[in-house]
């Protein structure tokens, strides 16, 4: 994967508008490049695990890759 390809992943049954333009700085473009190399796939969605309840974040990310056979 060329890091300076985008790539956009939607939030399933989102229905509202969206605009662009808020950045933040992060590492998952890295990530992702890393894992498609070393599992030699496509990452084509991403599901993130949130805790509404205690209101923090996760480190759990699944990414969700291409069906090839």
């Amino acid at each position: 994967m060329s890091l300076t390809n985008k790539r956009v992943y939607w939030l399933d049954g989102f229905k509202g508008k969206a605009k662009g333009g808020a950045y933040y700085r992060s590492k998952i473009a890295i990530d992702v490049d890393d894992f498609e190399e070393k599992f030699n796939t496509k990452i084509v969605g991403m599901a993130i695990d949130v805790d509404y309840e205690n209101r923090k974040p996760s480190w759990n990310i699944e990414f969700i890759t291409e069906v090839t056979k």
